[in-house]
């Protein structure tokens, strides 16, 4: 048996984290491969595996899965389902929460803008004109 951290990046309506949950596995993960855990129904189901690496010190593998991103789902929701199955959640802001500035200047419209006016040698140029 084979120690894995596996985590992907989950987010919603509403919020997103970083999922993670550890098991054993009788094979070694590889990327690109699907894994199936015990919740997955079908044999068509299953995580793509993006990247593994051993991490000696741990004595473990650390894999990363392909994400789960739907803004149509709320987040609360989605982590309940995920929680049930065993994954633990790291919450961090998304990346519109993280980027947003209050302070950033927004132009509203392009007609406010002044024009620019381009050096001869541009305007010159074949196409501008």
């Amino acid at each position: 048996m084979y120690p894995v951290e596996f985590w992907f990046y989950a987010s919603g309506r509403g919020g997103g984290g970083i999922l993670h949950r550890e098991m054993s596995v009788t094979s070694i993960p590889v990327p690109w491969r699907r894994f199936h855990f015990p919740e997955d129904e079908g044999p068509g189901v299953g995580w793509l595996v993006r990247r593994c690496v051993w991490v000696q010190p741990e004595g473990k593998f650390v894999c990363e899965l392909a994400g789960d991103e739907d803004p149509a789902s709320d987040w609360l929701e989605m982590l309940g389902r995920y929680e049930a199955c065993g994954w633990s959640v790291e919450e961090q802001q998304t990346l519109w929460e993280e980027s947003f500035d209050p302070d950033d200047t927004w132009i509203e419209d392009p007609e406010d803008e002044e024009e620019v006016k381009l050096p001869a040698w541009v305007r010159d140029c074949e196409g501008q004109g």
